[in-house]
Order: structure tokens, then sequence, then C-alpha cells
């Protein structure tokens, strides 16, 4: 009964957790939603502060291309950094999951076989190695 009543008490305890985890959560998407709305209205002023700088000297079709200029170099730049990188961390843990999904679809009863679990330790080694190589780089 002891042991009832502590899983039900850790399953509140976490029903707690989760529900104010998602009232932060919730909270903090309004005020980001309240910034993305001020950072597009500073965007605009911004266009609109480039175009009138540049209205005497150019004229009014040249300054709006000129603007429209600039922001496709910063779409360029902003694209080229934004393009997804060759990511080692989660290369070893494809290759990883794939070696576990080999070795175990290999034999079903691996590690219930005695003489079988000596081949389990090139799959530790390589979770230790992988559960390193993540621990060093942080």
């Amino acid at each position: 009964m002891r042991a009832l009543r502590l899983l039900a008490t850790a399953a509140e305890a976490e029903r707690i957790r989760l529900k104010r985890s998602a009232q932060t959560l919730a909270r903090s998407v309004v005020f980001w939603a309240g910034a993305a709305v001020f950072g597009v209205a500073l965007l605009v002023m911004l266009h609109v502060a480039a175009y009138q700088y540049l209205l005497p000297a150019w004229g009014p079709a040249m300054a709006a291309l000129l603007v429209a200029a600039g922001d496709l170099l910063l779409a360029v730049v902003l694209f080229l950094v934004g393009r997804p990188g060759r990511d080692p961390v989660a290369e070893e843990a494809l290759a990883l999951r794939r070696a576990s999904l080999a070795e175990a679809t290999e034999n079903p009863f691996h590690g219930i076989v005695p003489w079988r679990s000596v081949a389990r330790s090139s799959v530790a080694q390589r979770v230790a190695e992988c559960a390193i190589r993540t621990a060093l780089r942080r």
C-alpha cells in the first residue's frame, strides 16, 4: 500500500510540475509574440528611414530599389548562414542506433544466452564512447 501511495504522490507531483511548466511556456509565448510585433514595427520604421534618407539624392524609384537591394542582400546572407551544417553528434547517434538495431535483430535472445553476452560489449563500448564524447564537447 505504501508503494501505491508513493506512486500516487509522484504522479500528482508530476502533474503539478507539467501544469506549471505549461503555464510558464504559455506566458513566454505571449511575450515573444509581443516582441515579434515590435520587431516588425522596428523593421518597417528602419525601411522608411532608409527610404527617406536616400530619397533626396536618388529619387523615389531608385531609393526604393536600393532599400529592396539591401533587403535582398540581407536575405541572402541570412539564408547562407542559416543552412544546416554537418552535425557529428547526430551522425554518431545515428550510427550507434543502426549498430544497436542490427545487433539486436541479429539475435533476439541477446543477453539471455550466456555465450552471446560477450558480443554485447561492442555496443556497450560504443554507447560509452558516445557518452564520453558528448560530455567532453560540453
